[in-house]
């Protein structure tokens, strides 16, 4: 996952509440760099963290693949965002008993609903 934080905040920070933003694309060409300006005004806007999160394309990855990814960056998040994301985490960006919100563009927002 990208992880985007509100304008100002220091590297260090913990937080209350962080948003999963999955993009869209049609399930084929979508990738989450096309939305880094719309992560960083989502964080600044909202206040919070917001993390956006890849998954591989079809026909590479079929539905079934593509939601288990998002799934597995859900549980990334639900344990408290650890970083770095994928190796001994140093501290958590989230603090204990923070809120999750999963949103996503196209076919994006039909995998965050699965």
């Amino acid at each position: 996952a990208d992880v985007y934080l509100p304008g100002g905040a220091s590297a260090a920070a913990s937080f209350e509440e962080m948003l999963v933003f999955v993009p869209g694309g049609a399930w084929s060409h979508g990738y989450k760099s096309f939305y880094t300006l719309t992560s960083r005004r989502l964080a600044t806007e909202l206040g919070c963290a917001v993390a956006t999160v890849g998954y591989g394309l079809y026909p590479v990855a079929d539905g079934a693949a593509q939601v288990a990814q998002v799934e597995e960056a859900l549980a990334w998040a639900e344990a408290g965002a650890p970083l770095p994301p994928d190796g001994e985490p140093r501290r958590r960006l989230l603090n204990a008993g923070a809120r999750l919100s999963v949103v996503g563009h196209s076919a994006g927002g039909q995998l965050s609903a699965a």
